[in-house]
């Protein structure tokens, strides 16, 4: 009987396991609330010791959606190519004595390279979680009226993914914490960092090809 249930075991776990080279596409679509917002105000060259300030931009609750592109290089490891698109509502803001207002709604795009483990568990959701480092370019323009460079970016994520679904696809649900450098919105006489951040709340829609 301990034999039986040995093998039984072993088998539910073959079936479950990923091989490396097997591939998937995943969808996803949520919530994004920035959590690091804060716009830092400086001056530049003979404005340098005038001031220096900061103020938070009060963004609203913004919608991600994206996909993905997965291989496993190990039965349990995958390596993602990501792009996500995130906005976020922002009210008008400026800071005290800087005569100097944004009032744009921002729109992001993460490129980003993920590192995911994914633990193959029989019968039950399957976990996992993951890093990645990235770009992210946004729709920001500087007080020139220029576009704003991109910024580097790493992010940490986690999610469940259920097969209960009567076709080969997952559903599942996943949370993203994402962190990028400050984007520059300054120009030749003061120094604007806008700090980009936050957490991203998906619905995932995960298929093996």
């Amino acid at each position: 009987m301990r034999a039986l249930l040995l093998g039984a075991a072993s088998l539910l776990v073959s079936m479950s396991t990923a091989q490396a080279g097997d591939r998937y596409i995943q969808f996803h679509l949520g919530a994004f609330q920035q959590t690091s917002d804060t716009v830092e105000f400086a001056g530049e060259t003979f404005l340098e010791d005038a001031f220096n300030v900061s103020t938070e931009a009060d963004a609203d609750l913004g919608l991600a959606i994206g996909g993905l592109i997965g291989t496993y290089v190990l039965p349990t490891i995958a390596i993602e190519g990501e792009f996500t698109y995130r906005t976020a509502n922002v009210d008008e803001f400026s800071a005290e004595g800087v005569d100097v207002s944004i009032d744009d709604d921002i729109g992001t795009m993460a490129f980003m390279l993920n590192g995911v483990f994914r633990p193959q568990v029989p019968l039950l959701p399957e976990p996992y979680v993951g890093v990645g480092f990235g770009y992210v370019a946004s729709n920001l323009d500087n007080l020139g009226g220029d576009s704003t460079d991109g910024a580097f970016a790493y992010q940490i994520k986690g999610g469940l993914t259920f097969d209960f679904l009567p076709t080969p696809g997952k559903i599942g649900v996943e949370v993203a914490y994402l962190q990028t450098n400050d984007f520059d919105l300054g120009d030749s006489e003061i120094d604007v960092d806008y700090a980009y951040g936050g957490v991203t709340g998906l619905l995932t829609f995960k298929k093996n090809f």
